[in-house]
């Protein structure tokens, strides 16, 4: 196999989505983290993720 078809199959794999998921994370954090020495203000920042806990009737 050729390194372009591994790759390929690489990017395809469920391998890749955690680890693509676990830098968007540390990039993001990285991020904020300087957003806020620099002064910046998370205070009103919207949650990433809600939770409903409530049952919906149809």
């Amino acid at each position: 196999m050729d390194f372009e078809t591994a790759f390929s199959q690489f990017l395809e794999s469920n391998q890749y989505d955690q680890f693509e998921g676990m830098l968007f994370c540390m990039v993001r954090e990285a991020f904020m983290a300087g957003y806020q020495m620099a002064g910046g203000d998370l205070s009103q920042m919207p949650p990433i993720l809600r939770v409903i806990t409530e049952k919906r009737h149809k």
